[in-house]
């Protein structure tokens, strides 16, 4: 695997030798960083399909409904990354599937909020489409 975003000479190296590649932005840049892999690959003779396509899409605060929601925002105060319902969640990882992205990891305020995990993987994860739905990981 190598993560990175850097155009010139990351992504040069992703296409030559990675299996694995984990990029960063919003959905528009990672769609644009896959289509710099594309062109690497075609100038180094590399079928792009060899290599799995992955984003860290940030941080993930989520609740069950809006109340709870209200309660995660006042204890994370000044969380960046993605805010929602897993209505919402979902949505916003949608589009980093849409951008091509086939598997995604992110991060959450608190790794013993077992609630957080609990929603993204029954609430989010197995609706995504893409080509690796059913194998979503975070």
């Amino acid at each position: 695997m190598i993560g990175g975003s850097g155009e010139r000479v990351t992504l040069k190296l992703v296409a030559q030798y990675a299996d694995l590649c984990n990029v960063f932005g919003d959905p528009a840049a990672v769609a644009h960083k896959f289509d710099v892999i594309r062109r690497h690959c075609e100038s180094v003779g590399r079928p792009l399909d060899e290599i799995t396509l992955g984003n860290h899409a940030g941080g993930i605060l989520i609740a069950a409904d809006e109340a709870g929601l209200a309660a995660e925002k006042e204890r994370h105060p000044g969380f960046e990354g993605i805010v929602g319902t897993p209505d919402v969640v979902r949505s916003q990882l949608q589009e980093y599937a849409d951008a091509g992205s086939e598997y995604m990891t992110y991060s959450i305020p608190r790794a013993d909020d077992i609630e957080a995990i609990q929603l993204i993987g029954e609430s989010v994860l197995p609706h995504l489409a893409g080509p690796q739905a059913s194998h979503a990981r975070g």
